[in-house]
C-alpha cells in the first residue's frame, strides 16, 4: 500500500475485508473490532464500558478514538474493503454507515470500496430518487 509514500513514514494501517469473517461481516462487530484494534495501536485505555456491542455506543468510542488520534503524530489509514457486504440487523438497517464519520481529523483517513455491482445499484438508486 502507497500510504508512507503518500503521508510520509509513521503511518498506522488498519485493514479489514468486510464479510470474510464474523468479525467483519456484521455493523457493530466490525465497529467493536476497529476500537479494538486502534486502542491497541496507540495505548488507549480499553475498560469495561467498552465491552459493549450497542451500535451507539460503540460510534461514540469510535469517534472519541479518532479525536485521541489526532494528538499523535502518526497518521491512520482505514480501509474498508467490500464495504457493500456489511450486513446489521434487519430492523436496524439505517445504522449499516451511519457510524462513518462525515468529519475527521486531518491525520485519520478512512478508504471504502464497494463491489462493481453494487456500485451500479446504488448509482440506479441514485438516479431514481432524483426523478
Amino acid at each position: 500500500m502507497y500510504c508512507p509514500e503518500w503521508l510520509g513514514s509513521d503511518v498506522v494501517r488498519i485493514i479489514r475485508h468486510v464479510g470474510r469473517s464474523p468479525c467483519t461481516s456484521f455493523t457493530p462487530e466490525l465497529l467493536r473490532n476497529l476500537c479494538l484494534h486502534i486502542s491497541l495501536l496507540f495505548g488507549f485505555e480499553i475498560g469495561p464500558r467498552h465491552y459493549s456491542f450497542e451500535l451507539g455506543k460503540l460510534s461514540i468510542w469510535f469517534q472519541d478514538l479518532l479525536k485521541l488520534v489526532e494528538a499523535k503524530d502518526n497518521d491512520l489509514v482505514i480501509v474498508l474493503d467490500n464495504l457493500d457486504a456489511l450486513r446489521c440487523a434487519p430492523n436496524n438497517q439505517a445504522s449499516i454507515l451511519g457510524w462513518l464519520p462525515w468529519n475527521l481529523p486531518p491525520n485519520v483517513h478512512i478508504v471504502c470500496s464497494v463491489s462493481e455491482e453494487e456500485e451500479k445499484d446504488l448509482e440506479s438508486s441514485k438516479d431514481k430518487d432524483l426523478h
